[in-house]
């Protein structure tokens, strides 16, 4: 079972690959690349998301 400590960790961690999503997605010319990479800052702020119930729950 993850502790609160391992929880923040992993939501610090996701939370920096989504702003590395966001600036590659600021990168690149308009195609079909940028908007993958917005995709995946969405998953990523769905799965910060579940994490933080996790923490109130």
């Amino acid at each position: 079972m993850m502790g609160r400590q391992d929880i923040e960790k992993l939501i610090a961690d996701i939370q920096q690959e989504q702003i590395q999503a966001a600036l590659n997605a600021s990168d690149r010319p308009e195609s079909e690349e940028v908007y993958k990479e917005i995709g995946r800052a969405k998953g990523l702020a769905y799965a910060i998301g579940l994490l933080k119930e996790k923490l109130r729950g």
